[in-house]
């Protein structure tokens, strides 16, 4: 989308004032249809809108399944819950959502839990590479 103001004014002002017709705008530029009447539509151009976000069925579980992970984390790798585990306990809670939600729920939070550590690996690296850094200057 053409979200740069200057390119967004010139365009209206070439169809707008100096009568250049949008077929020709469209061959100079490459553009689909439907921009060139949202440029002409809007003086400026139009934020972001973010879409409202549609709850799941497990939206209202989403801590049981936090704290389950949380208590697997001291566990030995053989004993901790599995997707299918999960599932049942939620059944049990009254959650009459599918298997498929659990494993697509179950594997984001984990993907947050490894980009936490995957963050603290880089910031020790950094860490270590500022302090050979420091140590070079020193020693040279």
């Amino acid at each position: 989308m053409y979200a740069m103001m200057e390119e967004w004014l010139q365009i209206r002002e070439r169809v707008l004032r100096e009568g250049v017709s949008k077929r020709q705008i469209l061959r100079e530029t490459g553009m689909h249809w439907t921009t060139l009447e949202r440029i002409l539509s809007h003086p400026i151009p139009p934020g972001y809108c973010r879409k409202k976000l549609i709850s799941s069925k497990i939206d209202p579980y989403w801590e049981r399944i936090r704290t389950i992970l949380e208590q697997d984390r001291s566990m030995p790798k053989k004993q901790r819950h599995t997707a299918k585990r999960i599932w049942e306990i939620l059944q049990a809670d009254g959650f009459d959502g599918g298997y498929s939600a659990v494993p697509t729920t179950f594997s984001s939070s984990s993907l947050s839990a490894l980009s936490t550590s995957l963050d603290a690996w880089v910031l020790s690296i950094l860490a270590i590479a500022s302090y050979a850094i420091g140590w070079n200057s020193l020693n040279g």
